[in-house]
């Protein structure tokens, strides 16, 4: 069944990796026959939450008119919320944290926004993936409290899309994700081409010293 499908990103920089990963997400859920609405945060006026709580007495989600009152329509009327981000100093940016805060607004406003499905895309720039929770705790309890289902991670959703046979280049750290379900590998460090082959030359017997010292961590941690 077709799905209403608003995405809401939280990054300033638009060839950044979170915006490709969004924007590979937007394809595959389109080919799928949903219906996305994208907001780019951090190029829309939405300031943080002045809890005043007077939301909707104007007609309007928020009294303090500006970006959000264009974004909480959407919200309402959504199926499922993609919300998608970097890690920035180890927590939620700014950019996308006001468009959050301010959907208290519903609630104070007394609007039904249960029953949604959430789903978070997040990146960091760090090999311990802990450095995620940061993002992936605050959305987490969020969902719980607005009674929305989290779904799908992801890698599983690129794991599936990868059996469907969709042609992919992925950047990634995860090198268990990497082993099983690629084709070709390339190992690069410090922006050079270090080794490429199958997955099963690269980490069954690797040839260059510096692939065998980089996976001799990956194997320990």
């Amino acid at each position: 069944m077709s799905k209403n499908i608003v995405v809401i990103t939280g990054s300033p920089r638009k060839n950044g990796n979170s915006f490709a990963m969004t924007d590979a997400f937007i394809r595959a859920a389109q080919e799928k026959g949903h219906t996305v609405t994208r907001f780019d945060a951090a190029f829309r006026k939405v300031g943080g939450c002045h809890a005043c709580e007077t939301c909707y007495k104007t007609g309007k989600a928020c009294s303090f008119d500006d970006d959000f009152n264009a974004i909480a329509p959407a919200i309402l009327e959504a199926d499922a919320l993609v919300f998608t981000m970097p890690v920035y100093w180890y927590s939620i940016p700014a950019q996308i944290k006001g468009v959050i805060d301010r959907i208290y607004s519903m609630v104070v406003g007394g609007k039904d926004i249960s029953g949604k499905e959430c789903a978070l895309i997040a990146c960091c720039e760090e090999d311990d993936l802990a450095v995620l929770d940061g993002v992936r705790i605050p959305m987490e309890r969020t969902a719980a409290l607005n009674k929305w289902k989290m779904v799908g991670e992801v890698l599983n959703v690129m794991r599936s899309l990868a059996r469907e046979g969709m042609t992919m280049l992925v950047v990634t750290h995860e090198m268990a994700f990497a082993r099983d379900v690629s084709s070709h590998v390339v190992y690069m460090n410090q922006g050079i081409i270090c080794e490429e082959g199958t997955p099963e030359q690269i980490f069954g017997d690797p040839q260059r010293q510096e692939t065998k010292d980089f996976l001799s961590r990956f194997r320990q941690s």
